[in-house]
This record gives C-alpha cells, sequence and structure tokens, in this order.
C-alpha cells in the first residue's frame, strides 16, 4: 500500500481529523510527526516525515473538494421523522431466512394484521439485515429461533429524512449527514435509503442528539 493510502486510511477512521484538516486548524508538519511511526508500522518501512506532509497536503485538497459538494445540498429539502421502539436483526443469508421473512411480510401486508409502522430489509451478499417495529419484532424472533441469528438489537429509533429534489443523483448527502453524526459520536447502526427517504437506526439514548446536528444541517443549508 501506498504512503498516500495508508495516510488517507488513518485521515478516514479519525472524522475529527478529517475535520479539523477541511477547517485548517491542524498543523502538516505536526500531525506528520504524530502519524508517522503509525504510517511506518503498517507501511513495514521508514516513512520520511516529508512524505507524510506531502501525503496529507494532497489529501486535504481531497477532503475540501468533497466537503464542497454542500453547496450542491442547497436545492434540497427534508421534513424529519422519527419512530421509536425499533428492533434490529442481522442473519446469515439463506433460503429459508429469506422464505421466513417472506411470509412474514405477506402476513403484515394483510388487513387482518395489526400495524406495524417501521420495516426495512437490507439483503447482502452473505447477510441480511432487518429492521421493524419492536411490537413485532418477538413474533419474527420466534421464527428465526432455529436461524442463524448474528446481532439482535432493541431499543433502537429511526430517524427518516424524506427530501424533496432529486436526492438520489446528488453526491454527498450521505456523507455529510453521516460525517456530521460522526462529529458527534453518534454510532448508527443502519443507513437505509429508498427513492426520496434516508434512514438512520440508532440508540434512543441518542435521538436528542442526532435530531438537533440533523436539524443543523437543514439550517446551514437555508
Amino acid at each position: 500500500m501506498s504512503i498516500a493510502k495508508t495516510v488517507q486510511n488513518l485521515i478516514d477512521s479519525r472524522p475529527f481529523l478529517a475535520e479539523s484538516l477541511m477547517r485548517g486548524v491542524i498543523n502538516y508538519n505536526n500531525l506528520a510527526l504524530d502519524l508517522s511511526a503509525e504510517v511506518a508500522r503498517l507501511e513495514g518501512c521508514e516513512v520520511k516525515t516529508s512524505a507524510v506532509v506531502m501525503a496529507l497536503r494532497r489529501y486535504t485538497e481531497r477532503l475540501r473538494e468533497r466537503s464542497n459538494v454542500e453547496e450542491s445540498l442547497a436545492h434540497l429539502s427534508f421534513k424529519m421523522a422519527l419512530k421509536s421502539h425499533i428492533a434490529d436483526f442481522s442473519l446469515k443469508r439463506s433460503p429459508r431466512v429469506l422464505s421466513i421473512v417472506g411470509e412474514f411480510f405477506s402476513q403484515l401486508s394483510s388487513t387482518e394484521s395489526p400495524l406495524v409502522e417501521f420495516f426495512e430489509l437490507v439483503t447482502g451478499q452473505d447477510e441480511l439485515s432487518l429492521c421493524i417495529s419492536s411490537s413485532a419484532s418477538e413474533s419474527l424472533k420466534a421464527r428465526f429461533e432455529s436461524e442463524d441469528i448474528l446481532t439482535y438489537t432493541d431499543d433502537l429509533v429511526a430517524i427518516t429524512l424524506t427530501f424533496t429534489g432529486d436526492f438520489l443523483t446528488t453526491p454527498g448527502i450521505i456523507f455529510q449527514s453521516t460525517r456530521m453524526l460522526a462529529w458527534e459520536d453518534i454510532n448508527l447502526y443502519e443507513v437505509i435509503s429508498t427513492q426520496n427517504e434516508l434512514s438512520f437506526i440508532l440508540r434512543s439514548s441518542e435521538a436528542p442528539r442526532a435530531l438537533e446536528v440533523l436539524q443543523s444541517m437543514q439550517m446551514e443549508k437555508n
């Protein structure tokens, strides 16, 4: 791996450093001295401080260019909604699990089933994540009893931003919002997007701070 890529990975893993570099409040030489030993360890060879300084300068330029996408968000606005009592499942993907989810969703769609206010399913190559209202989570959990549940977390909330404007083809929206949440040390369990909506799944205890952060993003654009 190149020194530039190693430095980039180190900065990306520390949102506070990335933000400070973009704002120009960190001295490149001092930061390079601080990072040089770790860069050398990851590279497996001696690294000149000047090379780290150059990598920091170049990556800062890229970060600032990326930050400029905020200007393209000015034509977008959003409404924000919070749904509480959310549970999150992570499971190994299998035909059996997909069948259980399909049968459960069919029942939810019937007029006789109680209303479930929140249901989001994301399937990966080997795993799937499912977020659902806690009122239905126990029933679903019982169906998964013999399956490989990787994680199960409750006491979550879903904060959903519903956008006006061209959300899907406007770069930087997810980056900007997750960056601001990371800056406030708010952990996200899931980030889910649809045609006009962006949902964040997080601990209920962190909901007030997250709402404040996301609302400030709207205010900054105004």
